[in-house]
C-alpha cells in the first residue's frame, strides 16, 4: 500500500492544534470519541438485525431490508437543505 502521507502534515497539525484553545481541543477530542462511540454502537445494532433477518426470513429478506434503508437514506439526502450563514 502506497502512502499519500507527506512529511509536512504532522507539522501542519501541531501548528493548527496550537492555534486551538485547550477548551476547543478538549470539545473536538470529546465528540471524536462520541462519534466513534455511536457509529461503532450504529453498526453493531446494524450487525444484529441483518443477522436476524437472516436467519429468521433468508438472505433476500436481508439485501430487501438493505434496499429499503438505503432508500430512506437517499430520500433523506434529497431533503436536505445546508444552514445558510
Amino acid at each position: 500500500m502506497v502512502s499519500t502521507a507527506t512529511p509536512e502534515e504532522p507539522e501542519i497539525v501541531r501548528a493548527w492544534a496550537d492555534s486551538c484553545s485547550d477548551t476547543e481541543l478538549e470539545w473536538l477530542l470529546a465528540s471524536n470519541l462520541l462519534v466513534r462511540h455511536f457509529v461503532g454502537l450504529s453498526l453493531l445494532a446494524a450487525s444484529v438485525l441483518a443477522g436476524t433477518l437472516w436467519e429468521r426470513y433468508g438472505a433476500g429478506a436481508t439485501f430487501l431490508a438493505g434496499a429499503a434503508f438505503a432508500a430512506l437514506s437517499a430520500l433523506g439526502l434529497l431533503n436536505y437543505r445546508p444552514k445558510s450563514a
